[in-house]
């Protein structure tokens, strides 16, 4: 069955399973393309009118359940469902980071025993990364914490990374003809960002390998590569005869940051 925070069913399941809790509790409904259910759980518990919300452990689970669209469920034990400029806030925050990882956020039902509000909050203002978030009954101003840290925005970044390498191996195969689209190094450079973003540096040979190019012509671009400053070479201390490809400080960064806003 096709969901979605407008209808009236929901409502009142949400209203008799969650609006009559003494304390603020926040839901998700994990949903498939098709907007069908795949999980309904309970993400966090707070207090009488506040919870805090860590967006990291939302969008992991999220990824987890290969989810394609989200319904966020939260309660009010005040008894009143208008939602507060926290909840708002909060919401537009959420909407921004599912958008980086091509999720969807279908509504934020907010509920009572006997009433519910929902929020569709308008993207074109939502901006942010995932810290932790205050949900508020009381009106109170939304806060982060550790928003846009350093592990953060790479974290953010890999996500997307791995996403272009997805849609690259996809494209490749739907058109049968990869030497006709992208650039060698480009994809040589994604390689590398992937596996030193996840603290597994990538030897010589493996990168020639994975950039689906003959050896031969993978090692004619890999020295072009480092005369440009774009990566270099890292002895491998357990093997003196192998050697690792990081990429270069500034080119890490540039591609943290260029991955951070690279929709695919």
């Amino acid at each position: 069955m096709r969901l979605s925070p407008r209808s009236p069913n929901l409502a009142e399941y949400l209203k008799c399973s969650m609006g009559g809790l003494p304390i603020e509790t926040f839901r998700v409904l994990f949903l498939d393309p098709m907007h069908r259910l795949i999980a309904d759980e309970q993400m966090q518990a707070g207090t009488v009118d506040r919870l805090a919300l860590f967006p990291r452990t939302l969008f992991q689970r999220a990824m987890e359940l290969q989810t394609a669209a989200l319904i966020l469920v939260h309660n009010h034990p005040s008894g009143c469902a208008d939602p507060s400029k926290s909840d708002i806030a909060v919401t537009n925050q959420l909407m921004a980071i599912a958008r980086t990882l091509d999720i969807d956020i279908l509504g934020h039902v907010i509920v009572t025993a006997s009433s519910h509000q929902i929020l569709l909050p308008d993207l074109k203002t939502a901006r942010g990364s995932a810290g932790t978030f205050d949900l508020r009954s009381d009106g109170g101003q939304a806060r982060t914490g550790d928003f846009g840290s350093a592990d953060e925005r790479l974290s953010l970044a890999l996500v997307n990374a791995r996403r272009a390498i997805r849609r690259r191996i996809l494209r490749d195969q739907l058109l049968d003809a990869p030497g006709l689209f992208g650039e060698p190094a480009w994809d040589m450079l994604l390689e590398v960002f992937v596996h030193q973003a996840e603290g597994r540096p990538i030897s010589t040979s493996s990168l020639c390998i994975a950039s689906g190019l003959s050896m031969t012509a993978a090692l004619r671009v890999l020295p072009r590569m480092e005369e440009a400053g774009l990566v270099q070479r890292e002895p491998d201390p357990a093997d003196g005869r192998r050697n690792f490809i990081l990429l270069a400080p500034a080119i890490l960064q540039r591609l943290v940051a260029f991955f951070e806003e690279y929709d695919v």
